[in-house]
């Protein structure tokens, strides 16, 4: 089931096959969904994956970061 090899396992990769949604959010200075998309767990889920990309680094719009993640949730069945 896992696509793991060795004797380490990444929380991420683990955590991803129990997840409903996983939810990566990027911004200008560090776009952390392309370090995340290779890890072999998230990658093996990636139907799971959105990335949620915000603009400036000193002042996010949380109000614009809230209502996507609201969207990507709603999506979620009960």
């Amino acid at each position: 089931m896992f696509p793991f090899k060795g004797n380490n396992l990444n929380i991420y990769d683990v955590a991803s096959f129990e997840a409903d949604a996983i939810i990566i959010i990027d911004k200008p200075s560090d776009i952390i969904s392309e370090k995340l998309l290779k890890q072999p767990g998230i990658a093996a889920n990636k139907k799971k994956v959105s990335v949620i990309k915000y603009s400036d680094d000193e002042t996010p719009d949380y109000l614009d970061i809230a209502d996507k993640m609201e969207l990507i949730l709603n999506k979620i069945p009960d």
